[in-house]
């Protein structure tokens, strides 16, 4: 489950092949995934590279792969320190996102949204977007996501000296 070097090494070889056959949808997708690994290993050049030779516009954040591709790339903004720039590119996947733009709520994305809100000191804003996608994320049984997004509620609660509403997040 996080064994990210394994990971690395599979999704090499898929993309690698995926590529040989011409497949974009695939290799777009294989790449977001791959790209992803290489962050949890702290090999922000090589998620860097592969991010490069497939993003895209975004205009065309028509599919989940290319959104994946994207989400990934705004994480690896936040940790080159590149904050305000992985806040806007998070505001352009939500307004081309579909439901988002009526008002749904993507637990991953806001979370992404409100890590770049937390870099940038923004920490009520990202509070109440951790609070909504936590929600959202509970009433989807999405008990992964709900763990990240309850972990960073927590950083941004002591980023705000409220301790014990951190500590409560984590327990």
């Amino acid at each position: 489950l996080l064994d990210f070097e394994s990971a690395r090494e599979h999704l090499v070889q898929a993309y690698t092949l995926a590529k040989k056959a011409s497949a974009e949808f695939v290799s777009n997708n294989i790449a977001g995934y791959l790209a992803e690994a290489h962050l949890r290993l702290n090999e922000l050049d090589r998620a860097q590279s592969i991010l490069q030779e497939r993003r895209t516009d975004e205009s065309r954040l028509n599919s989940e792969a290319l959104r994946k591709l994207e989400m990934t790339h705004a994480e690896l903004l936040l940790k080159q320190g590149q904050f305000q720039q992985a806040l806007d590119l998070v505001r352009r996947m939500i307004a081309a996102t579909p439901h988002t733009e009526r008002g749904g709520v993507s637990p991953s994305l806001w979370l992404l949204h409100a890590q770049a809100l937390r870099a940038l000191e923004r920490n009520p804003e990202a509070e109440r977007l951790l609070r909504e996608s936590l929600d959202a994320a509970l009433a989807s049984h999405l008990l992964p996501v709900a763990w990240r997004i309850r972990l960073e509620l927590g950083l941004t609660l002591r980023a705000m000296r409220r301790l014990t509403e951190a500590q409560e997040q984590w327990s």
